[in-house]
Formats: C-alpha cells, sequence, structure tokens
C-alpha cells in the first residue's frame, strides 16, 4: 500500500517545485513548510535530504514540476523557438547541438566521411558545368603528444 505525504510534507514539496522565490532550494523550503526559524538551518537542510529520498515525496515534485511546465512536451516547444528564432545565433546554435546529441546525428568518436562534393554552375543558364569529389584527410595526431 503506497505511503501518503502529509500537510507539511505537501507544503514543502509545493514550495519546493512551484515556489519562484525557493524553486530547488530544498532547506529554504523545509524552513518555511515546517515554520523554523533561520538559526535551525543546518537540521532543515538535513530533514530536506532525508524528505527527497522519499519515493512519495519525490513523485509529488515531479508531477508538480511537470504541471509547471517542466515535462517534455514544453521543453520540446522551448528547443524548437530556439531553433527557429533569428536573433540569438548563439542559443540557435546551442539549440542545434543539443538536438543532433540527442537525435545521436554526430558520433564524436566517428566523424562522418570527409568528401566535398562541388557542383559548378555556369553564370546565366544555370546549367551544370561538372561535379568534383574530392576526398580531405586530416593528419593522425602525434603519438608522442607533439603539437602539429
Amino acid at each position: 500500500m503506497a505511503k501518503t505525504i502529509n500537510p507539511r510534507q505537501e507544503i514543502f514539496c509545493q514550495l519546493f517545485a512551484t515556489d519562484p522565490e525557493l524553486l530547488g532550494n530544498a532547506t529554504e523550503a523545509y524552513l518555511r513548510a515546517y515554520h523554523l526559524p533561520p538559526s535551525k538551518y543546518q537540521v532543515a537542510a538535513s530533514n530536506a535530504h532525508k524528505l527527497l529520498k522519499i519515493a512519495e515525496i519525490v513523485k509529488r515534485v515531479n508531477d508538480l514540476l511537470s504541471a509547471e511546465g517542466f515535462n517534455n512536451e514544453n521543453v520540446d516547444k522551448q528547443h524548437l523557438f530556439l531553433l527557429n528564432q533569428h536573433v540569438d545565433f548563439k542559443s540557435k546554435l546551442g539549440a542545434i547541438k543539443e538536438y543532433n546529441e540527442l537525435k545521436r546525428r554526430i558520433n564524436k568518436d566517428h566523424p562522418p566521411p570527409s568528401t566535398i562534393i562541388v557542383n559548378l554552375i555556369r553564370y546565366g543558364d544555370n546549367t551544370p558545368l561538372s561535379v568534383r569529389t574530392a576526398s580531405v584527410s586530416t593528419p593522425d595526431p602525434p603519438s608522442n603528444g607533439e603539437r602539429i
């Protein structure tokens, strides 16, 4: 039978997961939920740590965070916004890199083949002149740690 959390634990969860001032600060949330003075900070820190090990507390915090928008759907929307915006290119590049890592489109251990395809187009009528393919290889790093 699943345990239920008591009213003070519910207040702790609410403060920890949804209060903008305390968001993620378990010790401060515990101090407020249990009406402890700041002088009991160490006690609150210890007890908050213990609370966050209780499965029912963790589930309730996760449910509250999900309801507040900390969920896959919202993160995907925010990520899509970053990808499609045209103002902050540093954030855009970070979002693209994150997407590529999540989708495993880039494997840092095995980079894509180094082949460049160049299409030369005749100016004016857009007819292709030729297609050139070139392989580009990078030298292996020295085994003795020397810089290239």
